[in-house]
């Protein structure tokens, strides 16, 4: 990638130009420059400077791009990717497999059940006997060689998916690098901006310029690892067919107080095959306004007022699992977004994840929390801690407003809106295949 090339040499060029330009050497002193010449000078060194912020301005817009292409590769692969192409091809040989081994153990079981008949028929004659136990060793033998394509289909789609998975693994890290690249091309852009602003004021000291280094169409907000969320009360197991109460806790330890703090949560789920999608089998439910209101894809499940710093704010969830869910494995996805009346704007660092298991109807869960999973480039979550104090901010009644336009750069929202959930719950069970003894 190019961008990092164009962004030093355009920070270097914003930052020394003005001392460069507007110093003049001990060798050349002797000689004032003519009125003409320093306003020729003057003129080169701003439009060095312009051309300086312009380029820094396009490596910054390049990075956001390259990471929102990045994101839309991840939430939706291309239709010919080989790993996806083999991984459903996979699925239907896996699907085929599963059908004709439920049809050759029917035909078994009715061939069972005729053959028992004749053997308990006094009337049947040997030949009849003879010819219904060749039937019946025929159609066990079917059945058997109908189990083992089922088994070898399976194994293939197991091979298919993590390989799969592992393009998502390495699209996820290449989304994380490009945030990376993207908090580094802002911090350069501004070191620009607030060159040719001191400038253009009349400064020969970028360091002492007058602004506060941000320019005026800056286009995204500023993540802060001082603003976390958690969720506090989600159980480890879930039983299919059950409800479970938890709640969204977002932490302002930004140091400042935020005049609006939204809330943002999703749930995914896999089977334990982790190749069939069921998060169309989870509920989840935000309690506003005195009522519980369904939380809708990509929208902000609920908003805060007036979030003192230090203090923390709770949103109350409740998620529902379908009884037709089978046994998987489910992740749940939250973030924070803080909007100021100044226009200013900011959020947590991409996605927490916790990850929970999804148990077969009528099976008792265990007792314990939902298990924080790192994205492939930080560190695990940390649970909010009962010392930081409940914020005196309001809840607002509206849920509805579009969290895509913030958390829709943030690294983990290609997961949390996409196919991640396979993503993040292979990482889990391959840290536990590892520590299981």
């Amino acid at each position: 990638m190019q961008i990092r090339h164009v962004l030093a040499t355009a920070a270097v060029a914003a930052v020394t130009a003005p001392v460069a330009l507007f110093s003049v050497s001990p060798a050349h002193a002797d000689a004032a420059p003519s009125s003409s010449t320093t306003e020729t000078t003057a003129a080169s060194s701003m439009a060095r400077l312009e051309k300086a912020a312009r380029d820094a301005q396009q490596a910054y817009d390049a990075a956001v791009a390259h990471k929102r292409q990045l994101i839309g590769l991840l939430s939706d692969p291309p239709a010919d990717l080989p790993a996806k192409v083999a991984r459903d091809k996979a699925k239907k040989a896996a699907d085929d497999a599963a059908a004709a081994k439920r049809t050759a153990d029917a035909r078994a079981a009715e061939v069972e059940k005729t053959v028992g008949a004749i053997l308990d028929d006094p009337a049947s004659t040997d030949d009849e006997r003879v010819a219904g136990l060749r039937t019946l060793h025929t159609a066990r033998t079917e059945a058997a060689t109908a189990g083992a394509a089922k088994d070898a289909a399976d194994a293939a789609l197991k091979k298919a998916a993590s390989a799969f998975a592992d393009w998502e693994v390495d699209i996820s890290r290449q989304v994380g690098a490009a945030q990376k690249a993207i908090d580094k091309a802002l911090t350069e852009k501004r070191a620009a901006d607030k060159a040719l602003a001191a400038a253009k004021a009349g400064q020969d000291d970028p360091a002492k310029g007058g602004d506060d280094g941000k320019s005026d169409h800056d286009p995204v907000c500023d993540a802060s690892s001082k603003l976390t969320a958690t969720v506090p009360g989600l159980p480890g197991s879930v039983t299919a067919g059950s409800t479970v109460d938890f709640t969204l806790r977002l932490t302002n330890g930004t140091g400042r107080a935020l005049d609006e703090l939204r809330a943002f949560v999703a749930v995914r789920a896999t089977d334990t095959s982790r190749t069939e999608d069921v998060s169309g089998k989870l509920h989840l439910r935000a309690k506003r306004g005195g009522a519980w209101q369904p939380v809708r894809a990509a929208e902000y499940a609920g908003s805060f007022k007036n979030v003192k710093p230090g203090t923390h704010v709770d949103l109350p969830l409740r998620l529902t699992v379908d009884a037709s869910a089978p046994a998987g494995e489910g992740v749940s996805f939250v973030a924070g977004d803080s909007y100021g009346r100044d226009g200013s704007c900011g959020g947590s660092e991409g996605l927490a994840a916790y990850s929970f298991r999804i148990l077969p109807s009528g099976a008792t869960a265990p007792s314990g929390a939902a298990k924080p999973v790192a994205p492939a480039d930080k560190p695990v979550p940390q649970g909010a801690t009962s010392a930081t104090p409940v914020a005196s901010g309001t809840l607002a009644d509206t849920g509805s407003s579009s969290a895509l336009p913030r958390i829709g750069l943030s690294g983990g929202a290609a997961v949390a809106l996409g196919a991640g959930a396979v993503y993040v719950v292979r990482r889990r069970r391959s840290t536990e295949d590892v520590t299981r003894p």
